[in-house]
Formats: C-alpha cells, sequence, structure tokens
C-alpha cells in the first residue's frame, strides 16, 4: 500500500513559483520513493495546485500526475482540454467535461467543493523533468499554462 504525504510551500523568484507536491510512497519490503515538484505559472485555470505522486504495487511504482480544476473555471473558460507538453511536444490530451459530476472537493482535500481531478501517469520512477500543463479551449487556443519542475526518486536516506 501506498502512503501519501502532501505539502505546500511557496518561494518567489521573479514571480509566483510553489512546490507543487511531495508524497512518499513505501513499497513492499521497504524501499521508499519521493516525488518533489516546483511550479511557476498558472493562475486562471491552474489555480489550484498540482501534484506529483507514486503510487502502486510494482517495482519501480507508477509516476502520476494529479491536476485539480474547479468545474466552474472549466465551464466559464470554455476549457476542451488538457495537454502536457516537455517543449513544443505534446505527450498527453486529457479531454475536459464541464458538466462531470464526479467532483472530489466532498473529500476535504480542496476548500471549493466543485473539483475534478485528472490524473495521469507519466511513466514508471524514477522519473524527472520540466512539463508544461497548458489548458486549451474548443478552437484549440491556450487559456493558461503552468510549468512544473518534478523528480520522483528512490528515498537512500531510508537505508536501503
Amino acid at each position: 500500500m501506498v502512503r501519501r504525504r502532501r505539502f505546500l510551500g511557496a518561494g518567489a523568484a521573479g514571480g509566483l513559483s510553489l512546490l507543487a507536491g511531495c508524497a512518499i510512497g513505501r513499497q513492499e519490503g521497504g524501499v521508499s520513493w519521493v516525488c518533489a515538484a516546483g511550479l511557476s505559472g498558472g493562475d486562471a485555470v491552474f489555480s489550484l495546485t498540482p501534484q506529483v505522486s507514486t503510487y502502486g504495487t510494482t517495482e519501480p511504482p507508477v509516476v502520476e500526475l494529479t491536476i485539480p480544476v474547479r468545474r466552474q473555471v472549466l465551464s466559464n473558460r470554455e476549457i476542451d482540454r488538457i495537454e502536457v507538453r516537455s517543449g513544443e511536444e505534446t505527450h498527453h490530451r486529457i479531454p475536459v467535461d464541464p458538466n462531470n459530476d464526479e467532483s472530489v472537493g466532498d473529500v476535504q482535500r480542496y476548500e471549493a467543493d466543485d473539483v475534478i481531478e485528472y490524473a495521469q501517469s507519466l511513466g514508471h520512477a524514477p522519473q524527472n523533468g520540466r512539463i508544461r500543463i497548458v489548458a486549451l479551449d474548443g478552437d484549440g487556443e491556450s487559456v493558461d499554462e503552468v510549468a512544473l519542475d518534478f523528480r520522483c526518486y528512490r528515498d537512500l536516506d531510508e537505508g536501503n
């Protein structure tokens, strides 16, 4: 079973920069994996902080990107899809449905009650990189964008 710890932090370097998320997962046999991420940009669609974490019972575990978005924002901004990009290359297209009734805000992770989480597997740990998460409207125009630097690695401080 994977145990998750999340935290948010803030720093400033000429603009908005947040520590997006850290999760520590302990696999069977005591191996720990850590994911840490730094976030910059995003204020319209991506006002809630995306998370990078590990999950699963495989060795190494899967790295997952979770993107929380308020349903009201998706509807008001007419968001059609979210893309995960590296450089100019699009790696993942996530279709968006603002009419989705499967909100996750009632689980107390978010202050708003109309949050929808979109999750995307990024592959197995270890992983690191810089990705951009881009919200696009029906015409394919970018509405908001956030850059995410992340690292998911085996925790060697655990004596493993």
